[in-house]
């Protein structure tokens, strides 16, 4: 066989297009192309949360490096993929690409049930579950036992069991267990009042490279030359 042969027939086993890797666990009719993408999609049945925040005070674990990744972000406030549209700012590439979809109001994937139709496959998918009742992401938690229709519905009520709050005001010092609710208080008065007052006392604080007139006084009296 030569290497044409090999090529063509490495095609025919491996890339097929059959997902011929199911998902076992009840309620859950995920297919994957590749065995790894299901050992992946498994962990999130199973609860297991093997990468771990190492930030000071933050003890989340995650079940993925890629959520890892953009919960780190959250730390360090990095936002590099800008909207040439808008230029608003966002934390990972593929969610700049959902949210120019805002700007072209494309929506290509239509729900055959009902008719409503989403800019993204995965949003189909979610709506589509509200028809079948489906709910494949049970939360592991002992006693709890409850379901939920998206893994991200999950992550957010896991964090009413290990009371987490990874999201901080940078301004106010509060913390929150979801980024909703941080985006929604950094909205609120309160919270632009602190700011301004943050802000302000910033413009009119001393530079700490040029000494006041009473500490460069002091200074001079410390050693023996404030008369001269």
């Amino acid at each position: 066989m030569d290497e044409q042969e090999k090529l063509i027939a490495h095609i025919e086993e491996n890339h097929t297009g059959e997902r011929a890797y199911i998902c076992p666990y009840q309620n859950c009719d995920k297919e994957f192309l590749y065995n790894i993408y299901l050992t992946k999609h498994i962990k999130y049945h199973t609860g297991e949360k093997p990468h771990k925040c190492t930030h000071t005070g933050c003890d989340m674990g995650f079940t993925q490096s890629s959520d890892l990744a953009r919960h780190e972000k959250t730390h360090t406030g990095e936002k590099p993929f800008k909207c040439p549209t808008c230029e608003k700012r966002f934390t990972e590439n593929g969610t700049l690409r959902k949210h120019t979809l805002t700007h072209t109001g494309d929506r290509p994937y239509q729900c055959k049930q009902c008719g409503k139709a989403f800019a993204l496959s995965g949003a189909l998918t979610e709506h589509t579950r509200t028809h079948t009742g489906e709910q494949p992401y049970k939360c592991t938690h002992t006693g709890c036992g409850k379901a939920f229709s998206t893994s991200s519905n999950l992550r957010k009520h896991t964090l009413t069991h290990t009371g987490d709050k990874p999201y901080k005001c940078i301004d106010c010092d509060i913390a929150f267990s979801r980024c909703d609710t941080l985006k929604k208080h950094t909205k609120t008065q309160k919270h632009k009042d602190k700011k301004q007052a943050i802000d302000d006392d910033r413009m009119n604080a001393p530079s700490n490279n040029v000494p006041t007139t009473t500490s460069a006084r002091s200074s001079l009296a410390d050693i023996g030359l404030d008369n001269e």
